[in-house]
């Protein structure tokens, strides 16, 4: 992490000393004398935003420096310790050991206050495949320094879905965080075929009403309680008769306990015969309550004959 930032400053140096113009870099000391009077009145984010816009006309180790104190005051701890990071880096490659020492010895000290995110991609040679985390682009698999509190973490790639997901990292915390294989994008579907003309309508021919009679199935509902009613009613007799015989076999043996049987089973048998009476009731009532439907007759045509066709409606 460091080697990069060392790198990016250099860069950032070499093009400040290539196509820095007079004029800029008067605008930039004045700039950085405007912002070093506001921290000192501790009108910090005043003087964060001269510093800022120094260092951008005229990129010297000492505007860094100071832009990051200030950014340390105002609580952006993960860019105070970016620009402490790499004014370390570029005052020792300039031979300024003691600005250097300052810069990193303030770096160290902001890094513990900070979270670390370690980035896991599923399918790291995905593609198009773009990484951000709270809008700052990172590179695959990333371990960074991060500012505590809430993440956005969002990955997309041509042709899949977004992945988005929010995380919140503690002061030296670190949390890791794998981005799961990006969904395709489904095609959106076809258009449905041209639907084929409706087919040619029959003429309508009037139907005839012929009578009518009870719904079927109310019907069949009536015969089938009268035939449960019929076998109850021939169990209860079968129960009955039986009982009777018994009864005076076991009276004649003077049995009683027998007998005291026989009449259990009679009072079965009498039940059967109160549930037969109840079933051909409920028969009679599903019946003679059905609703009744109409019987039509219709003349059907084809192939050059006419027919005559019977239709039941409730």
């Amino acid at each position: 992490m460091r080697r990069g930032w060392l790198a990016c400053t250099m860069l950032v140096l070499a093009a400040a000393a290539a196509h820095a113009e007079p004029d800029d870099a008067a605008r930039a000391k004045a700039l950085f004398d405007e912002g070093r009077a506001l921290a000192k009145a501790g009108r910090f984010g005043d003087a964060c935003e001269r510093f800022d816009t120094s260092f951008a006309l005229d990129a010297q180790t000492g505007t860094e420096v100071n832009l990051a104190d200030c950014l340390e005051h105002v609580g952006q701890l993960l860019r105070a310790w970016q620009r402490f990071d790499a004014a370390a880096a570029a005052s020792l490659v300039a031979g300024n050991t003691t600005r250097a020492k300052f810069a990193r010895d303030r770096a160290d000290a902001i890094e513990p206050r900070l979270a670390m995110v370690i980035l896991h991609v599923a399918e790291p040679t995905l593609a198009g495949l773009s990484l951000s985390i709270d809008g700052r682009p990172v590179s695959r698999d990333v371990r960074e320094h991060a500012q505590p509190g809430e993440l956005a973490i969002r990955a997309t790639a041509p042709g899949r879905k977004e992945f988005r997901t929010s995380v919140i990292v503690t002061a030296g915390a670190m949390l890791e965080v794998t981005v799961p294989e990006l969904e395709p994008i489904e095609a959106p579907p076809s258009p449905p075929p041209p639907r084929a003309p409706p087919p040619k309508s029959e003429p309508v021919v009037a139907a005839t009403i012929v009578g009518s009679r009870r719904a079927r199935d109310r019907v069949r509902a009536a015969w089938l309680l009268a035939g449960i009613g019929g076998a109850s009613g021939l169990t209860g007799i079968s129960l009955a008769a039986y009982a009777r015989h018994e009864w005076d076999r076991a009276v004649a043996a003077n049995d009683i306990a027998a007998a005291n049987h026989d009449v259990h089973i009679a009072d079965v048998g009498t039940g059967f015969g109160v549930a037969s009476i109840a079933c051909f009731a409920a028969a009679a009532i599903v019946y003679f309550t059905a609703p009744r439907e109409l019987v039509t007759v219709t003349p059907t045509a084809g192939a050059g004959t006419l027919g005559l066709a019977a239709v039941g409606r409730f």
